[in-house]
């Protein structure tokens, strides 16, 4: 008996580390480079200045202005794209505004993802008195600094989670 014991239990250990391995390799560990806000990895202080650059024109109500920033920060958006883009970001204003209630000035960092150190994820939480909205800013480094790629918005909070 002793020695039926002894060779389920050394069996029973090589299945499981083969079982271990193999469940190591299917599933993977997320990348490194997605921190909440205060993680060790951030990118480069400019990067960040460039995003808080958009949210303080926000914070201000300087809608005209972070219009015009957005314009001048996706260089690749036809007159066509931007008309649409400005036309959404006003009527969203107005409609968040009136949901939600009065901005509170607040917009907290929620995640940013170094994919390289030339490109960064920044997901942002705008305050209103009764609602959010998940601001998301992709952010480039080119031979003349970082540029826009993308700037999304959206009140589901679901977009604040990394995607699973």
């Amino acid at each position: 008996m002793t020695k039926a014991v002894f060779l389920a239990g050394v069996l029973g250990g090589l299945l499981g580390g083969v079982a271990a391995y193999a469940a190591a390799r299917m599933f993977p560990a997320p990348p490194a480079g997605d921190t909440a806000a205060g993680g060790a990895q951030a990118s480069a202080p400019e990067a960040r200045q460039v995003v808080e650059g958009f949210l303080g024109k926000l914070r201000d109500g300087k809608y005209p202005e972070f219009v015009e920033d957005v314009k001048r920060g996706r260089t690749f958006m036809s007159e066509a794209e931007f008309e649409a883009f400005k036309k959404s970001f006003v009527e969203s204003r107005k409609v968040y505004h009136g949901g939600f209630g009065n901005l509170t000035g607040e917009y907290d960092l929620i995640r940013e993802t170094v994919l390289r150190p030339d490109l960064v994820r920044y997901v942002y939480i705008e305050k209103f008195e009764r609602g959010s909205l998940v601001w998301l800013f992709v952010i480039y480094k080119t031979k003349d600094g970082w540029r826009l790629n993308t700037i999304s918005w959206n009140p589901d909070l679901i977009h604040a989670f990394p995607a699973s």
